[in-house]
């Protein structure tokens, strides 16, 4: 367990900077360009992650598991060839976005302006470094260079905390294809950063030898034994988001797709801190794993350190949601505190179907994580467009969320009792199912609070993280408490130097 709290305090720190930085950044824009503008931004994102799924062949969790799982000659192979894959896979995006901009911006954006055409033929360019980027990520990953990994989403953020001023002004004056240059320069700088920690590390070594396009057979395959299911399924998920973003836009404009990604980005932004540090451990660590008790161990560590960290997390968002859109973007924001209410449950049974999953794609078992993510973003699709163009209630999104992961969930305890023979034990049972009754209780006492009531949320959150607390044993209490005073030591160090 202290091994995985190590990893998640690393990685969390650093999680913390990245989306400090890039709150600025969107504050900013919300400020510049209102809703609208943070709905075009939004949607450009959303294209991009859409097509770097595709340019990477979904390939991110192959990388990361090949090279952890394989060793000496065989991860050296398979690490060029997947490389080669990622730059076809990249050259083949890019010319489709030149070559069928008029459709994409039709398609997604719903105009065919010359404007739309020329921002869908610029983002050919960050579509590349984006693919580029995630193979130096996932390298990173799979070699644990967790710290350094780290610093590069924050060198990302700061260009990009640096640029968002003169760009949103760009914007303004009718220049939409300058958010494209900003995200850019944010991945070329952390790309820079990667690459030079890789080389010196060697790890490139493979490449730069011989830099000559080779597909080992024995690697292509292993990697799209993984990549294909994973392609389909990021398809499926980041396809889903790009098709909800295109229907608010013609249900009520970028305006409405700003208030969805206020929504969306506020759950997401704190669950990534949280899945972000578990998965840099998580996945490699379970991929190296083969017998089963250990497995199984290390399953229960992770779920019992996320419900002491999720469950303070979600009521802290709960009981600050309103003063969190007001300073974090303008009062035009406010709207989407309705599908907030219900994304927030949600993301409980978000968490902990995460961790319940995870083994799908540390041991290759790939059908089922294609079924449940084809299923679960199906439903969230349905829901979301019978909620917008049948009862033209944009909450309606965040009910299709939760119910998503209800059932996200429910099949992902299924497989691990069947499959994995995995059983949590029952005080981690009776510390998630009173975590939920808590966090329900509180979205209902908040349900329709346009004001934050200081005392009432303060109380609540202490009573979480006192709650959490309680729930830990001896053993792990000083785990935590050494680690902390380990943290502290470290920073009145570094001050007491300059």
């Amino acid at each position: 367990m202290r091994e995985i709290i190590k990893a998640i305090f690393k990685t969390g720190s650093s999680s913390i900077i990245s989306i400090t930085l890039g709150i600025l950044s969107t504050k900013v824009m919300a400020v510049v360009l209102g809703s609208s503008g943070v709905g075009l931004y939004s949607l450009i994102n959303q294209t991009l992650t859409t097509a770097a799924t595709v340019g990477t062949v979904g390939g991110s969790t192959a990388l990361v598991q090949g090279l952890a799982s394989k060793h000496g000659a065989e991860k050296d192979k398979y690490l060029k060839t997947v490389f080669w894959i990622f730059v076809c896979g990249a050259m083949v995006i890019a010319l489709g976005f030149s070559f069928f901009s008029p459709f994409i911006s039709r398609t997604v954006f719903a105009s065919t302006d010359e404007n739309t055409i020329s921002l869908v033929r610029w983002m050919t360019l960050p579509i590349i470094l984006i693919v580029i980027y995630y193979y130096f990520l996932s390298l990173l990953n799979g070699f644990r260079a967790i710290g350094r990994l780290a610093i590069g989403q924050i060198i990302a953020s700061v260009v990009t905390v640096s640029l968002v001023y003169p760009i949103s002004m760009l914007v303004s004056n009718g220049c939409i294809s300058a958010f494209t240059w900003m995200i850019s320069a944010s991945m070329m700088g952390a790309i820079i950063f990667y690459f030079t920690a890789a080389h010196k590390e060697k790890w490139l070594n493979p490449i730069i030898t011989n830099f000559i396009p080779e597909f080992d057979k024995g690697s292509v395959k292993h990697f799209f034994h993984i990549a294909c299911t994973s392609l389909v399924t990021g398809l499926i998920g980041a396809g889903t988001l790009l098709i909800i973003r295109a229907m608010l836009i013609r249900y009520g404009g970028f305006s409405k797709a700003g208030i969805f990604d206020v929504a969306w980005t506020l759950s997401m932004t704190y669950m990534l801190l949280l899945l972000n540090s578990f998965g840099t451990y998580y996945l490699p660590s379970l991929s190296e794993i083969n017998d089963t008790l250990a497995r199984n161990a290390l399953m229960q560590d992770v779920f019992k350190i996320s419900l002491l960290l999720v469950i303070p997390l979600i009521v802290t968002v709960m009981g600050f949601k309103t003063l969190v859109i007001t300073i974090l973007y303008t009062q035009e924001f406010t709207l989407a505190l309705k599908i907030i209410r219900w994304m927030l449950i949600g993301d409980y049974f978000k968490a902990s179907s995460w961790i319940l999953t995870m083994p799908m794609l540390a041991y290759s078992d790939m059908k089922p994580f294609f079924w449940i993510e084809f299923l679960g973003n199906t439903i969230f699709l349905i829901l979301s467009y019978i909620g917008l163009f049948y009862f033209y209630d944009l909450q309606l999104i965040g009910t299709a969320f939760l119910i998503m992961y209800v059932i996200y969930f429910i099949f992902s305890i299924f497989y691990a009792h069947h499959k994995l023979n995995f059983y949590l034990n029952k005080n981690i049972i009776v510390h998630w199912i009173l975590g939920l009754l808590l966090i329900i209780f509180i979205t209902w006492e908040t349900w329709n609070d346009t004001q934050v009531n200081w005392i009432s949320a303060s109380f609540w959150i202490l009573f979480a993280i006192g709650f959490s607390w309680l729930m830990l044993d001896k053993k792990e209490k000083v785990v935590f408490i050494n680690l902390f005073k380990n943290l502290v030591e470290r920073v009145c160090c570094k001050k007491s130097e300059y």
